[in-house]
């Protein structure tokens, strides 16, 4: 398979809620100015901040998380503060399979919830919700680890067939020596073992 880069970050759906809040907690700070109430137009200039500033620091935090895939591993990268920062590096050898689901909403908006299986099971796994172009994203991921697993199966089989060999090689040299065969019947059985095809 060709090489790829493949990249996918939260769906903008994610960003409508906190936008909105962002949007009415200035509306409400803006009329608390010329509110007569001061208590009433203290609790919004206390909580009016909070409730933006919360939620900015959300859809920025959204907007750092990318999960890209080139093919060989898999990066996932979220965090805006230097030390919440994380970044997490997953070979193609150590991915099992990746499983996504979509609502009817995420259907037609094309974003999904992407998991990813690191071992055989569901003995380590991880995951992220809300992921734009999910389904695509998912199945190339599954395209290049069902890949990577085929070419690596020949090469288990051709290890499994010369550990045969060497085994049926020892039971020759063990008939030899205990005089059930020949030296002659046993260079004759040892050619056609060497001879056979892998």
């Amino acid at each position: 398979m060709a090489p790829t880069n493949l990249i996918t970050k939260k769906h903008w759906i994610v960003y409508v809620k906190p936008a909105i809040l962002i949007l009415l907690s200035l509306f409400f700070i803006y009329v608390a100015l010329g509110l007569q109430t001061k208590w009433l137009a203290t609790v919004i200039l206390i909580f009016g901040p909070i409730i933006a500033i919360s939620n900015v620091i959300k859809v920025l935090n959204f907007a750092s998380i990318a999960w890209s895939f080139d093919g060989a591993e898999l990066l996932v990268t979220r965090g805006i503060l230097p030390w919440n920062k994380t970044r997490i590096q997953i070979p193609i050898f150590d991915l099992y399979d990746s499983v996504v689901s979509s609502g009817f909403l995420g259907h037609y908006l094309n974003f999904g919830h992407i998991g990813i299986r690191r071992t055989e099971g569901v003995t380590s796994q991880m995951g992220e919700t809300h992921l734009s172009k999910a389904v695509h994203f998912s199945g190339i991921v599954n395209q290049y680890i069902q890949e990577y697993k085929s070419s690596r199966n020949p090469l288990k089989t051709v290890h499994d067939e010369v550990s045969n060999i060497g085994i049926e090689l020892q039971r020759l040299v063990d008939l030899k020596n205990s005089g059930a065969l020949t030296e002659e019947e046993y260079e004759r059985l040892k050619k056609k073992l060497m001879d056979s095809p892998l």
